[in-house]
């Protein structure tokens, strides 16, 4: 099981908040005091030991296990800490290396 990935891992949680929509990280979330703790908008919730030896999903999602997913490719690309901005045929797209990118939508 992967180590929660420590606040400075900015490259990281960048990621992982624009590649998995609607999951959020809840920063000291009250009772999970040694713990973090990812919430989708789908009640689906993850809480992980900040040592990695605990990790308790609820819900239709797996959400730690998507998180590993998204460390995998940050790790592949690189482990970016700066993203670069892509616009063709009228798509604009964040891209923080090969295997790292996501759409981002216009508003």
């Amino acid at each position: 099981m992967l180590v929660p990935p420590a606040p400075v891992e900015r490259g990281f949680w960048a990621a992982l908040g624009h590649t998995l929509p609607g999951v959020r990280r809840h920063w000291d979330a009250p009772g999970f005091d040694d713990e973090v703790v990812l919430a989708a908008a789908d009640g689906s919730w993850a809480a992980v030991a900040q040592d990695g030896t605990r990790a308790v999903e609820w819900g239709p999602r797996n959400l730690w296990r998507e998180a590993e997913e998204i460390h995998a490719r940050w790790t592949a690309a690189g482990r970016p800490v700066e993203y670069r901005l892509e616009f063709s045929d009228g798509v604009q797209r964040a891209v923080g290396g090969p295997g790292l990118s996501w759409e981002i939508a216009a508003t």
